[in-house]
């Protein structure tokens, strides 16, 4: 799928996938590079601008995702975007495939299918590092997705199910 850790990018015209798997991506919108957690990092719009994303094309180690892992560190300066995407894959028509972001303090992963796991509020902190994990097994069962903070699963607010395929 990808690995985009940032280290060794000069230019925001060629963000490198260090999988393997080729997965070039480009910065749209206000994006800079800055200090990360862990080498060097991604600072996105702090105003929360939607605009402000890296995009990774659309290979086809990108096509019919199911069961996924996705990690990532983040370090919100805010809560003021609603819906704020941490990676997310759309279809060729633009519509939500799965999303992993945060809704205010609310960490999230949606599906196509109407699949929604949202943890509760209150564990996630602005101005402080954080690393962020969500496992989902492919199936329509909110259940199977699990979401991590540090290391440790928290409770959730909504579970919702999911019916049929991911489209």
């Amino acid at each position: 799928m990808g690995f985009w850790n940032f280290n060794g990018d000069t230019g925001l015209n060629s963000i490198s996938d260090k999988s393997g798997f080729n997965n070039t991506g480009t910065a749209q919108g206000p994006v800079t590079f800055t200090a990360g957690r862990i080498g060097q990092g991604i600072n996105f719009d702090a105003k929360g601008n939607a605009n402000s994303t890296i995009n990774v094309g659309s290979g086809t180690s990108l096509d019919n995702l199911t069961a996924q892992t996705i990690s990532a560190w983040i370090y919100p300066f805010n809560f003021n975007a609603t819906g704020a995407v941490i990676l997310g894959k759309e279809t060729a028509l633009g519509s939500p495939y799965t999303y992993f972001l945060l809704n205010e303090d609310l960490p999230e992963f949606n599906t196509s299918n109407g699949l929604t796991r949202r943890m509760n509020s209150g564990f996630i902190r602005a101005r402080e590092w954080q690393h962020l994990l969500v496992t989902y097994d492919g199936s329509t069962l909110a259940a199977n997705t699990h979401i991590y903070l540090n290391g440790v699963e928290r409770t959730y607010q909504a579970t919702t199910d999911g019916s049929g395929n991911l489209s």
